[in-house]
C-alpha cells in the first residue's frame, strides 16, 4: 500500500491576496517555501485547505496543481479511510487555531488537535502504521522527518519534476 504526501507553496498568480498573506506568514515562522501539505491514497488526494476539505483525483493533483513543490510516496502497513475527513468537505478551515497551536508547542503546552492541513495529514500517516512525532507542527518539518528517514520523494527544485512525481505513482 502507497500513500503520497504532496507539498505545495502559494505562487501569487494562483491565490487570493489573504491566501498569499497566510502563506507568507507560515514561510516566515517556519522558513520554508513549504506552505501546505495533502495526502494522497488509492488515486484519491485529501487537500485540507483553508477553503475547506477537497478531493481530487492524484494523477491530476500531480499533473495539473499549480503550486505543487514536493511529492513523497510512503508505503503504509494499514489503508486508511479518506472518507473520515468527507465531513471537512467544502467547510473553510480556520487559521487561528493553527497560530494557537504553533504558540503552545513552542511554549510547552499541550495542544489538541486542529482540522488544519498538517494536522489532518499527520493523523493519515498515522493511521497508516508511522509513528510521527507530536511536534511537528509546520510543512517543513514534516518535510524534513520524511526526507530523514529516506522515503523516496521528488521536487521542483529539479528539471522533470512533474516527469519524475508521475513515475513515483507508477513504480
Amino acid at each position: 500500500m502507497q500513500a503520497y504526501v504532496l507539498f505545495a507553496t502559494v505562487r501569487a498568480s494562483y491565490s487570493t491576496f489573504w491566501a498569499r498573506l497566510r502563506a507568507s506568514l507560515i514561510a516566515c515562522l517556519s522558513r520554508s517555501c513549504y506552505t501546505h501539505v495533502m495526502i494522497g491514497f488509492a488515486d484519491t488526494v485529501l487537500d485540507p485547505s483553508s477553503k475547506g476539505c477537497f478531493f481530487y483525483d492524484l494523477e491530476s493533483t500531480i499533473e495539473f496543481y499549480p503550486a505543487l513543490g514536493a511529492v513523497f510516496r510512503i508505503p503504509f502497513t494499514y489503508p486508511i479511510d479518506l472518507n473520515y475527513f468527507r465531513h471537512l468537505e467544502g467547510k473553510p478551515l480556520a487559521t487561528w487555531p493553527t497560530i494557537r497551536r504553533w504558540l503552545q508547542i513552542e511554549f510547552g503546552f499541550n495542544h489538541g488537535g486542529t482540522d488544519d492541513c498538517i494536522c489532518v495529514v499527520l493523523a493519515c500517516l498515522r493511521a497508516g502504521g508511522l509513528d510521527v512525532p507530536m511536534r511537528i507542527v509546520s510543512p517543513v518539518e514534516l518535510f524534513r522527518w520524511l526526507r530523514n528517514r529516506k522515503f523516496v520523494y521528488a521536487t521542483d527544485r529539479f528539471s522533470g519534476f512533474r516527469i519524475h512525481a508521475r513515475q513515483l505513482l507508477t513504480s
